[in-house]
Order: structure tokens, then sequence, then C-alpha cells
């Protein structure tokens, strides 16, 4: 199955937890802060409640923006 919202998916496996966590840890300080994002396998599911959490997250107005456009539209176009 493919997914649209990401550009890069990267798993890191190891027979060793603790070389795993080495390794993960190092990714992570090379990486910019804010470029990864948990991956979902099931983005549709509880999609608004997932929304909603992001929003909490981010505290971006360009999103609560958006929220309120879709959540208008859902109120008076069902």
């Amino acid at each position: 199955s493919c997914y649209s919202y990401y550009k890069v998916r990267v798993t890191v496996e190891s027979d060793s937890q603790e070389e795993l966590y080495k390794a993960y840890n190092k990714l992570l300080s090379v990486l910019e802060q804010d470029c990864l994002i948990d991956f979902d396998k099931n983005p549709l599911e509880n999609a608004h409640d997932k929304l909603i959490e992001l929003m909490k997250k981010q505290n971006k107005d360009i999103l609560k923006d958006a929220v309120g456009i879709i959540e208008h539209c859902c109120h008076n176009y069902r």
C-alpha cells in the first residue's frame, strides 16, 4: 500500500535493542528536529481525533483555520 503523506520512510532494525537505540539516536542527532513524523498505518482511522491532537501539538494558526473550515463545511452541508 502507498501512503502519500511522507516522502521517505526509514526503518531501523537490529538484533540488539541497545544497538537499535544507538542507531536511532544517532539518526535523530543528524536530522532536522521537525522533519520526522510518527508513521500511521491507518491514517483515516480516527482522523478527526488525530487532527485535533496534531493541532494541539503544532499550535499553528493555519492548521486551526483549515480545521475550522472543514468543521464548518461538515456542519452546514451534511
